[in-house]
């Protein structure tokens, strides 16, 4: 049997809870990808989806070009939606058991790739 993990970005919006109910009510799995700085305007639908099950990631907190900025902005943007998700994990009751990461449209880091990989390497990330 083939199996898929649907994978979702740029949570959260006002649209979260209508997915949330779908993907549950199909019995879809699915981890969510959270821009902080989106989910900061959303705090109720993404707390909704916490404690629907749903796995939520890190997709940096103001989504930027990873290509385009440098190392330390990078980083202080992954770990300032570390922050961010480490906090609505908390309000919605929920443990965090797994740290996924996605660079916003795809970009690796430019000339930082290397390091940007070790970086969330170093520290935990799925």
């Amino acid at each position: 049997m083939i199996k898929a993990l649907l994978t979702i970005d740029d949570v959260s919006s006002e649209n979260t809870p209508a997915i949330v109910d779908y993907l549950c009510e199909k019995n879809i799995k699915v981890i969510m990808f959270m821009v902080g700085q989106w989910a900061e305007n959303h705090p109720d639908e993404l707390i909704f989806a916490l404690k629907h099950g749903i796995i939520v990631g890190n997709h940096s907190y103001s989504h930027p070009h990873f290509s385009e900025i440098s190392f330390e902005e990078a980083k202080a943007e992954i770990l300032k939606n570390e922050e961010v998700l480490d906090r609505f994990y908390e309000q919605a009751g929920v443990e965090r058991k797994y740290r996924p990461f996605r660079f916003p449209y795809g970009y690796k880091g430019g000339d930082n790739k290397e390091i940007l990989q070790a970086f969330l390497k170093e520290n935990g990330f799925d």
